[in-house]
């Protein structure tokens, strides 16, 4: 099959994914904001990483990152490991792809020890 549709082409189909992520981020974006304001970290966070994903998959591959990292920074702040696995897992996936082995490396790192962390019985969500 082809990547997309011929050039000039107007198709529902091509045209209605793209617009739902864009439209899933904005609402996954929104719900961040208003989980913070009412104090629920872990639902910010959790949002946070799906945002990431509704960029990712729009197409926005540095606006996913950059909402990842601060999915990873608010589950680091508030100790919410098991959010924080799957974003590193996120964030040095993508690195590693986009040839930026040390950062990848640091994430890989960082998960490593976060995975140690869950294995020992450690920080769990409330």
């Amino acid at each position: 099959g082809r990547a997309g549709p011929p050039s000039g082409e107007k198709c529902f189909a091509w045209t209605f994914p793209l617009r739902a992520f864009v439209e899933a981020d904005t609402s996954f974006t929104l719900g961040a904001v208003t989980a913070d304001k009412l104090g629920n970290i872990f639902m910010r966070a959790d949002l946070l990483e799906r945002a990431g994903e509704a960029r990712w998959s729009a197409g926005n591959a540095p606006g996913a990152v950059e909402t990842w990292a601060s999915a990873a920074k608010v589950a680091r702040e508030h100790g919410y490991d098991e959010r924080l696995r799957s974003v590193l897992a996120r964030l040095r996936d993508v690195c590693a792809r986009a040839g930026h082995v040390d950062v990848a490396t640091r994430y890989g790192e960082e998960l490593d020890a976060v995975r140690a962390r869950l294995g020992a019985g450690g920080a769990a969500r409330p």
